[in-house]
């Protein structure tokens, strides 16, 4: 059975429309660090531009399953599971050194970014 906004009560609305405005406005505020901060790392700008494509490649499929999985289930539940995948995956950068790593780090960033 799914969910639609208009069955949703007014409160868990609003909610979910904050939860949604601070996530996206935290994401934009770091993602155009992150491609200094892999040069910084020591990555070349073709290994950065490899993670970056790489990472969204890795992305594209995985969005519409958790869609889906956002109509079955409760979406605040889910924004809220994100979000503290979204920051684990931020505190684990600082200790990211090589192309493997950012390329999983990276990845795990935009599937969790997807949502």
């Amino acid at each position: 059975m799914a969910i639609w906004v208009s069955d949703m009560p007014l409160q868990d609305l609003k909610r979910l429309w904050f939860a949604t405005l601070f996530s996206y406005a935290a994401l934009g505020l770091i993602s155009p660090l992150l491609p200094l901060y892999m040069s910084h790392r020591g990555l070349s700008p073709l290994e950065v531009g490899l993670v970056a494509s790489l990472a969204t490649l890795i992305s594209i499929l995985p969005v519409a399953i958790m869609g889906r999985i956002s109509d079955i289930i409760n979406r605040e539940k889910l924004q809220g599971i994100i979000g503290v995948g979204l920051a684990s995956t931020m505190m684990i950068y600082t200790y990211a050194s090589s192309l493997l790593h950012f390329m999983i780090l990276q990845s795990a960033w935009r599937l969790s970014k997807g949502s």
